[in-house]
This record gives C-alpha cells, sequence and structure tokens, in this order.
C-alpha cells in the first residue's frame, strides 16, 4: 500500500485524495484502487490533452475573425439585394397606383355616364308617353 499510495497521491495532487486512496485501498481493496485510479489523469495524459486543446485552439483561432468578416459580408449582400429589388419595384408600384387612380377615374366617368344614359332614357320614355297620349287623345293634350 506505501508504493502504491505516493503514486496516486501524485496524481491526484491534494492531502485529502491520499486519504481517500488509502480509505477505499482498505475498504475496497485493489478493485476499489483501480477504480479510484481511473478517475485520476496522469501526466502524459494531461500533456498529450493540452497538445490537443493547443492545436484545436490553433485551428479555430482565426475561425472568430473569419465568422465576422462572413457575417459583414452576408449584411452587405442583403443590403445590395434589397437596393437591387427596390430599383426594380418602385416603378412597377407607382404604374400600379397610376393604373389604380386610371381605373378609379374610369368608373366615376363611367357611373356618371350611365346616370346621363338612364336620365335620357327616362326622358325619352316620358317624351313617348306624351306622344302615344297626344295620339291617344287626337292630338289634344
Amino acid at each position: 500500500m506505501e508504493l502504491i499510495t505516493p503514486i496516486f497521491a501524485d496524481a491526484s495532487n491534494s492531502f485529502w485524495g491520499q486519504w481517500v486512496i488509502v480509505a477505499l485501498g482498505i475498504f475496497g481493496g485493489l478493485g476499489g484502487l483501480a477504480a479510484v485510479a481511473s478517475y485520476f489523469a496522469t501526466r502524459r495524459e494531461f500533456e498529450a490533452l493540452d497538445k490537443r486543446v493547443e492545436k484545436v485552439e490553433e485551428t479555430l483561432g482565426g475561425f472568430d475573425q473569419k465568422i465576422a468578416e462572413t457575417h459583414i459580408e452576408l449584411i452587405a449582400n442583403g443590403e445590395k439585394r434589397s437596393t437591387s429589388i427596390h430599383r426594380r419595384l418602385d416603378p412597377l408600384i407607382e404604374n400600379i397606383a397610376a393604373m389604380k387612380g386610371a381605373q378609379e377615374a374610369f368608373g366615376q366617368s363611367f357611373d356618371n355616364y350611365t346616370r346621363a344614359v338612364e336620365a335620357q332614357t327616362q326622358a325619352t320614355i316620358a317624351q313617348a308617353k306624351a306622344v302615344e297620349a297626344l295620339a291617344k287623345n287626337g292630338g289634344r293634350p
């Protein structure tokens, strides 16, 4: 036990870690020690992990800047598309508004014409009735 404890204590690097290992060694035997040892990383594992993290950081180091540049580029392209679309749609909207105004004016003039025709028709009917009445009365009103 005295040979294993310093190894695990070095791995855990704390005073209480030594007591936990000793207690588990007493109560759980070597199986308990193996289970506890699996929770601690060795220096080699730690250094290997540190190297991997450094590689990942180097790889991802420029991504923040690239993401920011891509974001700005996307916003600029969106503005260009928006301007292009508005340049094409604005004349169409103006023409549609003009056509709507012309349609309303045509509708108003058609309503006026319809009223005039109705009035002329009523006058013609009244004149025809008067002529018919004269004809029945022998030319007397």
